[in-house]
């Protein structure tokens, strides 16, 4: 077996010098390092380094760079190990999930909570998460992740939430993990994960550095409710738990009104419940996502595709396991 490590940065690859962490290139030899001693290495490897950074300063640039040296080797290693920092994890990983789709050689984001020299570090455990998958022949993009005290879980890329607040952990939505890694090395399927094969082609376009046409909204009781620049072609909403957003305030209706010449799509709305404020998104040109698909990788998909496709047809179409 050979494997591609591409080092980006990121807590995982970082020092914490007792004052402040910050990234350190001497770190992708000593994660191997330290891998080797936890496990033996039974197989090749190559390593490049596209960029370091700690993944909070990512942009589009960044993430281009990691579509771009995916595509070019995935077909020709086994399997492509990625370390990441974990405040951004999430969207590069839908990104490289669009770009390659279900079917791809594996694409593992690996990450760490802590330094590599903190002794509450799960930099290890991780990556034994991805070589585990890899060599049990999981397709695409996912990413290995051990919680404190809990066992190592395989997430499809497209599936992880946003982090709790002070909260190092990560989730699938609905806890719809793909699949978990026993401590004997085993991997155990989620019998409640549910995939649909691939119906959209990969993204054509490249991804800008900054997503200027992308306005993304975060609903909250007595919001200020933003300017959209002219260059805006789709406003995202997030909605309440119960897919719901204010749409009875002066302000909230003022707002709507000037986003008549938008593309305005609200996520999180179960089709199966109603309330009297879902009654007039018409009205306002508010268009639910008729599939379940989280906030992240719905943003992620409108900056990848852009209006190269009709954005409320690809948005409920199944790519790199997003629809569930």
């Amino acid at each position: 077996m050979k494997i591609l490590f591409v080092f980006t940065g990121g807590t995982i690859g970082s020092t914490y010098d007792g004052n402040y962490i910050s990234t350190d290139n001497k770190k992708p030899y000593v994660l191997i390092d330290a891998y080797a001693k936890a496990h033996s290495i039974d197989f090749e490897y190559d390593i490049v380094e596209p960029y370091t950074e700690l993944s909070e300063n990512n942009t589009g640039a960044h993430i281009k760079a990691l579509i771009d040296v995916a595509k070019a080797n995935v077909d020709n290693y086994d399997g492509i190990i990625v370390t990441h920092g974990t405040d951004t994890l999430q969207y590069s990983a839908a990104a490289l999930s669009y770009a390659l789709g279900l079917n791809s050689n594996p694409v593992a984001l690996v990450s760490s909570n802590f330094p590599l020299e903190n002794p509450k570090a799960n930099a290890i455990p991780n990556l034994f998460g991805a070589i585990r998958g890899i060599k049990a022949g999981v397709k695409g993009t996912f990413v290995p992740y051990q919680n404190p005290g809990e066992e190592i879980i395989l997430h499809r890329g497209t599936r992880l939430l946003a982090n709790d607040v002070f909260s190092d952990k990560f989730y699938s939505v609905m806890n719809r993990y793909y699949a978990v890694i026993k401590d004997d090395g085993s991997l155990v399927l989620n019998e409640a994960y549910k995939e649909s094969v691939d119906a959209l082609d990969a993204p054509t376009a490249d991804i800008a550095e900054q997503c200027d046409f992308v306005a993304r909204v975060i609903p909250y009781p007595g919001m200020l409710y933003p300017e959209i620049p002219d260059c805006v072609k789709f406003v995202l909403i997030d909605s309440y738990h119960s897919g719901t957003i204010n749409t009875k305030s002066s302000h909230a209706k003022a707002f709507f009104e000037k986003l008549k010449d938008k593309k305005v799509f609200l996520t999180g709305m179960l089709k199966k419940v109603s309330y009297d404020s879902t009654k007039v998104f018409g009205n306002f040109g508010i268009i639910p996502i008729d599939k379940r698909i989280t906030p992240i990788s719905a943003y992620v998909k409108l900056w990848l595709y852009g209006d190269t496709l009709n954005p409320e047809e690809y948005l409920s179409a199944s790519r790199g396991g997003d629809v569930f």
